[in-house]
């Protein structure tokens, strides 16, 4: 099925696979949207790969951008100094905090149950801040 009005996931148009015709049918009759084979789909897939990926770089981009005004709300940068630069803790775009916190899990985990010398925020923020904050302490990292 391709462009039902259920959301894609990462991509803007969605594309969803049925185990039978009948199912992809009584989906469309709800949701809208074509029937159309594998190769079909596959083929809008890699067709659209370009403008999907534009698009999930922005929204990346834009939850980044909320992540580092949530770390000034969160008094982040008391710590690890203006913008993650380096202060009394770790700067956030060296070496050394990019070896240890070599994945956004990482960054994840350390900013939820703490770490020697900061406290958790278990419980002090919700799902969609620890991800912003997550994303641009990731964006911070050097590039090779």
């Amino acid at each position: 099925m391709i462009g039902s009005d259920i959301p894609g996931v990462m991509t803007a148009v969605s594309k969803i696979a049925f185990s039978s015709l009948d199912d992809a049918k009584k989906f469309q009759k709800n949701h809208r949207g074509t029937i159309s084979t594998f190769d079909d789909t596959l083929n809008r897939t890699l067709s659209d790969m370009g403008s999907d990926r534009k698009m999930i770089m922005a929204r990346v981009a834009e939850r980044a951008k909320m992540g580092k005004d949530l770390a000034g709300k969160f008094e982040c940068f008391k710590c690890h100094g203006e913008e993650g630069q380096g202060g009394t803790a770790s700067g956030w775009n060296t070496s050394g905090f990019t070896k240890r916190m070599d994945t956004r899990g990482k960054i994840k985990e350390a900013i939820t149950k703490g770490c020697p010398g900061m406290h958790g925020y278990e419980g002090k923020m919700d799902e969609k801040d620890l991800h912003s904050i997550t994303l641009y302490i990731w964006s911070l990292r050097p590039t090779k």
